[in-house]
């Protein structure tokens, strides 16, 4: 029997003869290894975000085998004698790129990035045991790993240019078209995304090729290309070259977030026991926290519910103790981590009170208890609105509801507090607040959809076709601001700095490609630095859709003002570079660093006890339509195809607009079929995690999905004419959710149910078989549904 815990970890041997037999390998990884590529999310095998692989010696077959295993539920000790890969150990943006890592990455399939080592890693596992899986593989392989942001399409994209199904059609140099895998190839195609602004430009795009042959070795001790890709622009033909606006630039991220080397929050260095830990439940908390006589402001990360005034959550702790007291709606998230030399932790004592309460957790209950918020006001009548029904030919009456929906972050929310020197705290934070058309209807899926009906007594089909309109920026007039900053330095390069948070929807991205227009010069040149109270204070939070008009809009003000100092050298010496204009500002004594500062035009916000003012300056408008089959013995369903139309004005970048589309999408997708909020009599969330809370899958995505942006659109009230894009499409999922309704309705008509009924969302497999007639189900064939 070994004596010692003996295994390799990206081609270095690792012995440990202390090991703790309890101890996880993800826990291993990070905390012992400082291997933090790995990602901790759900901790319960059910997201894919901490996916390594795992390599061992099959003396039977003799055969090296690998395995993409999840390694928040693989203890260390298990892998005694075999070789462990993480996304570290593929590459690295310092040194060499895998394909798997560069393919994702230029393929736009990393936003946010938390959960993208975890696809790589599933990736890689699977082109170590078969370099040219067909596509059906590729699907299967990934029905482990979730993904919040981007709806899938642009990572199936990238990793399908590995199947033999794409290297076919590149070998036999398929002319394209509608039947090219390229365009077709599997359940998630590209989407037809090709704008009629301006010719979309098809470009090949040099990547590295995979060569099995060069992937490391297993350890002897343990023994006993090029792809094709669609590139979208939407530029004008007058547009210089070096203009990176409506351009496809890649995620600034995407490269770091795609070799594990991004950090978050959780990926710091560990330090002392926590003052605080997580607290579950719907209650009344009493916290009472020995401090020193020091005046620091801790911000503490809740849900809580009435949403109060951003300064209300900032507690200003300069006396023995704090009292606080909140109604917590779902976690209190108060992970306080303190590293403070000079006090004694025994001192740091918390104690908790639980002050149950009745929960409220319907309408219903709240109508039954008189629990309302009496001081929001938001219904404005005219008229008589009694006589009015009275007088009305037509009254429709009805119940409508609506389930909720978890944001099911995969990157844990978590505050680091590191203390400085003079009374100085450094908070590290998770969080969004640095501060606290019409579509054509096609006939022809109308008529497929009808015939298939009548063919198919079990299975039937909708369509429905819905607009959506989302009114921008906020209706509350103070938070409509944004700030920056921008340094020019004497060598060209310039460092922006803005109050925007960067969770993976390109808005640093996007930052970038303005100030390079505005400055004239190559998105190289550019570097962007976190966001940080101390660079640019007060910043509203990033919320609502806001950030790029808001944070874009004050770094092209900063730049514009730059300009406007460097533009006389440049009349001086209209034939010199960018880094001559700067050298004689600066030995001219002209400031290059400026703050820049934007208020939208026109958004002096809504009075809604005078019902004055204007609550948003302009609307993002899109439409959808889709097509789904349903299941009425099983309750599943299928969306067929998916149809949508965005106005973004003139996008900054269109790819990373598609992809927020993709992403709203599918998330709402997720909201109205799958995902459902379940809480005991007592208040307790029992759908908690990934292991009983659903979030979509890559099966669950549109078989056929094309997106396409809408030509000659106009916002002059924004940043170079561009529009919110982020949360609008989640809207026009509405579409499957009455399409699988029309499709309801359907099998309800031939079996002689017919007239309205009522059909809440989520349409979950329970939902849909409770609506379909039960005259379909084989154990009641015969009777009749008493559905109204």
């Amino acid at each position: 029997m070994a004596e010692s815990l003996t295994f390799y970890v990206n081609g270095i041997r690792v012995e440990d003869g202390a090991v703790d037999p309890d101890e996880t390998l993800l826990g291993y990884l990070r905390n012992k290894l400082g291997l933090c590529g790995t990602k901790e999310a759900c901790g319960t095998g059910g997201c894919g975000s901490c996916t390594v692989m795992i390599s061992s010696f099959d003396p039977s077959r003799q055969k090296i085998c690998h395995y993409a295993v999840y390694t928040c539920l693989t203890p260390v000790c298990a892998v005694h004698g075999m070789a462990v890969t993480t996304v570290e150990g593929v590459g690295s943006s310092r040194t060499r790129v895998h394909p798997v890592q560069e393919r994702l990455a230029k393929a736009h399939g990393s936003q946010c990035g938390f959960c993208t080592p975890g696809f790589v890693m599933s990736m890689y596992a699977l082109l170590r045991n078969d370099p040219t899986p067909r596509w059906n593989t590729l699907m299967r392989n990934f029905q482990g790993n979730l993904c919040r942001c981007t709806g899938y399409r642009p990572i199936m994209d990238g990793f399908k240019t590995f199947t033999e199904d794409f290297q076919t059609c590149m070998r036999e140099q398929c002319p394209g078209g509608s039947g090219c895998c390229k365009g077709d190839c599997g359940a998630i195609p590209a989407s037809s995304n090709h704008t009629p602004v301006a010719p979309s430009l098809m470009s090949d795009v040099d990547l590295s090729p995979f060569d099995p042959s060069q992937e490391p070795t297993f350890p002897a001790e343990l023994q006993v290309t090029f792809a094709f890709f669609t590139i979208i622009q939407i530029v004008d033909s007058n547009q210089p070259a070096d203009d990176p606006i409506g351009r496809p630039l890649v995620h600034v991220s995407a490269l770091e977030q795609a070799t594990g080397e991004a950090l978050f929050c959780d990926d710091l260095p560990p330090l002392r026991e926590p003052a605080l830990e997580p607290m579950q439940g719907l209650c009344l908390w009493t916290l009472k926290l020995p401090l020193p006589p020091l005046a620091w402001c801790v911000t503490l990360i809740t849900m809580i519910s009435p949403v109060k005034s951003i300064l209300d959550q900032s507690l200003m702790m300069n006396q023995s103790s704090l009292l606080t007291r909140w109604k917590v709606t779902g976690i209190l998230l108060a992970v306080l981590w303190l590293r403070i030399e000079s006090w004694h932790e025994r001192q740091q004592q918390v104690s908790w009170c639980n002050m149950k309460t009745s929960c409220v957790l319907t309408i219903e209950d709240a109508v039954s208890t008189n629990s309302f918020f009496h001081t929001l006001k938001r219904v404005k009548t005219h008229g008589d609105v009694a006589a009015g029904f009275k007088a009305a030919d037509v009254v429709l009456e009805g119940t409508f509801k609506m389930g909720g929906q978890q944001h099911f972050y995969l990157e844990p929310q978590s505050c680091v507090c590191v203390p400085g020197e003079k009374q100085e705290m450094n908070v590290y934070v998770a969080s969004q607040s640095n501060n606290l058309m019409q579509v054509r209807r096609s006939s022809m899926y109308i008529y497929a959809a009808i015939n298939f009906c009548r063919k198919n007594r079990s299975r039937k089909q909708g369509i429905s076709l819905q607009p959506c309109l989302f009114g921008l920026p906020f209706f509350l007039k103070i938070l409509n601001q944004g700030a920056a900053l921008v340094h020019v330095y004497t060598d060209g390069s310039v460092l922006l700095t803005s109050g925007g948070i960067e969770m993976g929807q390109g808005l640093y991205t996007k930052m970038i490609q303005v100030a390079s227009r505005a400055l004239q010069i190559p998105i190289d040149k550019i570097h962007i630095n976190e966001t940080s109270s101390d660079t640019v204070p007060n910043a509203t939070s990033t919320a609502g859709s806001t950030g790029t008009e808001f944070f874009g809009g004050a770094v092209l003000n900063a730049c514009e003002i730059i300009r406007e100092r460097i533009d006389p050298f440049v009349r001086l010496n209209p034939s010199g570079s960018w880094e001559d204009w700067v050298e004689s500002a600066y030995l001219d004594r002209v400031s290059l660093s400026a703050t820049g500062f934007y208020v939208p035009e026109g958004s002096e916000g809504y009075d809604f006890d005078t019902h004055t003012g204007n609550p948003y300056t302009y609307h993002t408008f899109g439409a959808a339509c889709s097509h789904v089959e349903v299941d009425c013995i099983t309750g599943n369903h299928v969306i067929l195809r998916t149809d949508i139309m965005m106005d973004v004005g003139k996008s900054l970048n269109p790819t990373i607009d598609i992809g927020q589309i993709e992403g709203a999408f599918v998330q709402g997708c997720g909201l109205l079929t799958l995902e459902e909020l379940r809480y005991t009599a007592d208040g307790f969330l029992c759908t908690r995690h990934a292991g009983n809370y659903k979030i979509p899958g890559v099966s669950d995505v549109p078989v056929e999905f094309n997106v396409a942006l809408l030509r000659n659109s106009e916002n002059p009230r924004a940043v170079y004419s561009s529009k919110a894009i982020g949360e609008p499409p989640l809207l026009l999922a509405s579409t499957v959710f009455f399409a699988i309704k029309n499709a309801i309705g359907a099998a309800r008509e031939q079996e002689g149910v017919s007239g309205s009924f009522q059909f809440d969302s989520p349409a979950t497999v329970e939902n849909i078989l409770l609506a379909c007639p039960s005259t379909l189900l084989p154990s009641t064939a015969g009777s009749r549904a008493s559905l109204s």
